[in-house]
């Protein structure tokens, strides 16, 4: 096996069946939602509706009361929301540092979250 040393993003890591389950939520939701309504829905707001999810997939429910969804699915899209936020501030924190957003590489962005390992 071949490592990858380009420190460039790799999104076919990212499980098909994720973005699946993410976009169905996303989709169910705009319902009862504005298309990304969630960037103007407080943080805490979002962090709430995360552990109900994280509880109610504990107790081994198999589907939301209000989507019929499976809890996991609202978990991945409460956690992506705030992953998102996160990825926006760090982003916003590198533009106002003078770098463009297009111009942060994956190095870049293990600097800004200081992801990198210890010793290394």
């Amino acid at each position: 096996m071949e490592i990858d040393k380009s420190n460039k993003l790799d999104l076919t890591l990212v499980p098909w069946e994720a973005k699946l389950a993410l976009a169905v939520i996303l989709t169910d939701g705009l319902k009862k939602h504005e298309r990304e309504g969630w960037r103007n829905v407080d943080r805490k707001t979002i962090e709430a509706a995360l552990e109900r999810h994280l509880l109610d997939y504990s107790r081994g429910v198999d589907k939301d009361a209000d989507s019929g969804y499976p809890p996991s699915f609202h978990i991945l899209a409460n956690a992506a929301f705030l992953a998102a936020s996160d990825v926006e501030k760090l982003c916003w924190g590198a533009l106002s540092m003078g770098e463009g957003t297009s111009s942060l590489s994956l190095s870049d962005i293990v600097e800004l979250t200081n992801l990198n390992k210890p010793g290394e």
